[in-house]
């Protein structure tokens, strides 16, 4: 994932890529929606009238969630951090679109929280602090330690927000 070229952005570096399991809650739905139809129609009388309304009902409901997968999964494409040549750029928003730099030399610190599932599936969140502050913060994505490397490297002096 990219973020749209602006002109004022440089080189991307690195991005904040959302993780897959941002979406986990939609597919215990699914499996859940699933077997309750088919737990509840299912036995009815084992008709055909029965088993094709089981049969439509598991299909709505996959369908259904399919369509809101798609729908997250585009919705996270507007909530993206990236680190450029000089900057850290945070771009949120799809009418109403916000973007913020924050120059890579005033950096002040760059946290990374990992769960331990997080640590198992390889996500987790990443805040970018500045001026005692959190700056901005993306949750679950996708190898957080590269995106915190990548700004280590650049900025002179990012630290541990603990260590203020």
């Amino acid at each position: 994932m990219t973020l749209p070229s602006d002109d004022d952005f440089e080189g991307i570096i690195c991005t904040a890529e959302p993780h897959w399991i941002r979406l986990w809650s939609v597919y215990a739905a699914m499996v859940i929606a699933v077997a309750i139809s088919i737990f509840v129609l299912g036995p009815a009388t084992g008709s055909t009238r029965d088993v094709i309304l089981v049969l439509l009902t598991c299909t709505l409901i996959l369908l259904g969630g399919a369509g809101f997968l798609v729908f997250k999964r585009f919705m996270g494409r507007f909530d993206v951090m990236a680190v450029t040549d000089c900057y850290i750029v945070h771009k949120k928003g799809i009418f109403s679109q916000r973007v913020r730099h924050l120059p890579l030399d005033t950096t002040i610190a760059i946290d990374v929280e990992r769960s331990l599932v997080g640590r198992i599936f390889g996500y987790g969140d990443v805040a970018v602090h500045h001026d005692g502050e959190a700056w901005a913060r993306v949750r679950r994505i996708k190898n957080p330690s590269e995106f915190q490397n990548a700004v280590k490297r650049l900025a002179p002096n990012p630290r541990s927000p603990s260590k203020h």
